[in-house]
């Protein structure tokens, strides 16, 4: 059986709570995603100062103090890093999801869904 919007043209309560669902998951995303991205670069700019840790750089006497911090860094950018991909892709899959299960219920094949 189709949806009762569908036959009478009219747009239902849950029309308008689909949407603020859907636009309240693309800012998760984004937010999300920014923080990826600011992530990422974080950890590319404390890995590239390894760099000047390495044998033969000016820096390299320091390895054992400062450069051992500066790993342990990394290390825990990277975490957080992992952590906000992972968030960013479930919300994103989230997001996903529920825009293929409004199509499925606009389309009418909302037997799809039922247990």
């Amino acid at each position: 059986m189709k949806d009762k919007s569908l036959r009478t043209g009219q747009r239902l309560p849950e029309d308008e709570e689909d949407r603020q669902t859907q636009r309240e998951v693309n800012q998760t995303v984004k937010k999300w995603g920014r923080a990826t991205g600011y992530l990422g670069l974080a950890l590319v700019i404390s890995v590239g100062t390894w760099f000047f840790f390495f044998p033969g750089q000016a820096l390299h006497r320091l390895w054992e103090t400062w450069g051992r911090v500066l790993g342990v860094t990394s290390m825990c950018i990277f975490l957080l890093l992992l952590y906000a991909a992972a968030t960013t892709f479930n919300q994103w899959l989230y997001g996903a999801n529920l825009k293929r299960i409004d199509r499925d219920f606009a389309n009418g094949r909302s037997d799809k869904w039922r247990g």
